[in-house]
């Protein structure tokens, strides 16, 4: 028995190696290969040999721990775990390393001006998510790194306090530790898309929500916990719950009504198992007050209880319903690529939501049997069906959130890495056999994950890279745009501007307009016209044949043009450049 566990402890340590080494390898060539110098079209096919790295590393560690699982080893968990951490990591940080100015939008510019406009007034006006601009302006004048660069640091350390969060939880739900241990793998899957990269104050409200339900259920039973530390927590949760509704309302509402719930059923249960029971709402009460607050100090009291009113007696149903233009380019798809590209943007999601549907039948069935070893699992299954819910019905309630986001930073799935773990090791326990189908099922869906975070061709989408030739142009305007033109229009990525000046601006015409116009734009305008143009990344996006011919590049990329229309416009004598550099072009079409 003792040669076994030898042999074991052997071969998990050389695995463990193995995953280091091919992390530092991964490190090496990306260091190399970085910082790019323009636009990438995409991070993945840039720079392949460390993709084959990173996953084949954290393949590793997650083959590793489950093999610790089911030899009961679990002397080097937090080798493997730590091994798994730095690839997710190293996977996040990419925009940092690969010299991006952020990764994504309107939003993440939105939110970077507004941590820069509190550092710069000390003030806070009319902002709606306040905490997420303070921590940022606060980072920015401790470390003084740049706001960019701390912007872009928020949603990755977020991230992995998610992960270190659902550990912290998985010990409470469970005394044992196989649960604990496969729930800090299952974490290690990015479940949230682009919301790990981007600084989204509703991302950032999703990942604390498992520190916070630790908090409660660490603070809901004094008895095992002296009173010095049941009053630290008691204390923490409570400034959390102060604090939600400023970090974003929606992660807000949804923990209020799960705090409800939770007590209501806790009420249930202790009766069932003849245990004492009374209902505490004092959590609540804090949390709805603040969310109150909250509403009632921006006057969208009234307007919002009025809309909210109208939805449940389905009135105006027309103005409420969830807009539909960014899914009529998927269903052009057909049925078919439509679920696979589903799949390849969502996979974790929905793998992890079907095993946690299982869990739920399976902690049901147990607890019908008296058995108060399901007790916490049980409250977990109920925190799960209410985020679900609660979500979903705020989401038909509001007419300007996307589906994109609704899936994206799906406030449901936060718990489904605990419940996920359920149902795999209840297969682990039925049958040893079931390694290789557990090792699998966690491996593929960390890989999904990995490459649902970036936009790509992968995903039929152009990258969502904001460079800082951008920056520089959008800045150039923003000190400029008093300059004698009488309109603006610009290319979709100059639609981030928006975060910048405003929206006063229109898109660019198809083919420039030179489909009507044969030489030159200012013999047919009525008026002179600033053109914000990113040249470079529309060349490349019109050279890719994948994102050419694809439907969901949106507001993403000039779809209508061509090589000729680029060539028509340096030649257009009535064109003036105002500002060029690498990737971007401010160009002055004059009336003729």
């Amino acid at each position: 028995m003792e040669k076994v566990y030898l042999n074991n402890s052997r071969v998990i340590k050389s695995s463990i190696s193995l995953a280091f080494i091919l992390i530092s390898l991964a490190l090496i060539f990306l260091g190399i290969n970085s910082p790019v110098s323009g636009y990438e079209l995409s991070i993945y096919s840039s720079i392949p040999t460390f993709w084959v790295l990173i996953v084949a590393a954290t393949s590793i560690g997650i083959v590793v721990t489950v093999y610790q699982i089911y030899c009961e080893n679990y002397q080097y968990f937090w080798f493997a775990y730590l091994s798994l951490i730095l690839g997710v990591l190293t996977i996040l940080f990419l925009p940092i390393v690969r010299g991006y100015f952020l990764y994504g939008g309107n939003d993440p510019n939105a939110h970077l001006n507004n941590a820069i406009s509190i550092i710069s007034s000390g003030q806070i006006s009319n902002n709606y998510y306040p905490i997420t601009h303070i921590l940022g302006a606060m980072l920015v004048e401790i470390t003084s790194i740049r706001p960019e660069t701390v912007i872009k640091f928020l949603p990755v350390n977020f991230s992995i306090l998610f992960m270190i969060f659902i550990y912290f939880l998985s010990t409470q739900v469970s005394s044992k530790k196989e649960y604990s241990i496969l729930a800090s793998v299952a974490s290690t899957t990015l479940l949230f898309s682009y919301y790990h990269i981007t600084a989204y104050p509703q991302a950032l409200s999703l990942f604390l929500l498992p520190f916070i339900l630790y908090l409660y259920f660490r603070s809901s039973y004094p008895k095992i916990t002296s009173n010095a530390n049941f009053a630290s927590y008691k204390t923490i949760l409570i400034i959390l719950l102060l604090l939600m509704p400023f970090i974003h309302p929606v992660t807000s509402i949804v923990l209020i009504f799960c705090l409800i719930i939770v007590e209501v059923t806790k009420s249930f249960l202790n009766r069932s198992l003849g245990l004492q029971s009374k209902i505490t709402l004092n959590l609540v009460l804090i949390s709805s007050i603040t969310f109150i607050l909250w509403w009632s100090s921006f006057s969208l009291f009234t307007a919002k209880l009025e809309d909210t009113y109208s939805w449940l007696l389905l009135e105006e149903a027309s103005e409420i319903i969830p807009r539909t233009e960014e899914i009529s380019p998927v269903l052009e798809m057909g049925i078919k690529n439509t679920i696979f590209l589903s799949i390849k943007m969502y996979g974790p999601q929905m793998i992890f939501g079907f095993l946690s549907l299982i869990a739920l039948v399976l902690i049901f069935i147990n607890f019908q049997k008296k058995n108060a070893e399901y007790y916490n699992y049980y409250i977990t299954s109920i925190l799960f069906l209410t985020s679900s819910i609660t979500y979903l019905l705020i989401f038909l309630s509001q007419g300007v959130t996307t589906v994109g986001r609704l899936l994206g930073a799906n406030i449901g799935a936060w718990i489904t890495p605990i419940l996920a773990t359920f149902t795999l090791i209840e297969v682990l326990n039925k049958r040893k056999s079931c390694l290789i189908l557990v090792t699998l099922i966690l491996t593929f869906s960390f890989t999904l994950g990995a490459f649902s975070v970036y936009r790509s061709s992968y995903i039929q989408q152009a990258n969502w890279h904001f460079t800082y030739h951008d920056s520089s142009a959008f800045e150039w305007y923003d000190s400029h745009h008093n300059i004698s033109a009488i309109s603006v229009i610009g290319s979709p990525k100059g639609r981030v501007g928006g975060s910048f000046w405003g929206w006063g601006f229109g898109a660019i015409p198809p083919h420039f307009g030179y489909h009507n116009h044969s030489e030159m734009l200012g013999e047919y305008s009525s008026e002179d016209t600033m053109m914000l143009l990113g040249e470079s990344r529309e060349k490349l996006i019109l050279n890719d044949p994948t994102l050419r011919n694809s439907t969901l590049l949106g507001t993403w990329a000039l779809l209508e043009f061509d090589e000729t229309d680029f060539e028509k416009l340096d030649q257009d004598r009535s064109v003036n450049k105002l500002y060029t550099n690498y990737e971007f072009k401010i160009l002055m079409v004059k009336k003729v």
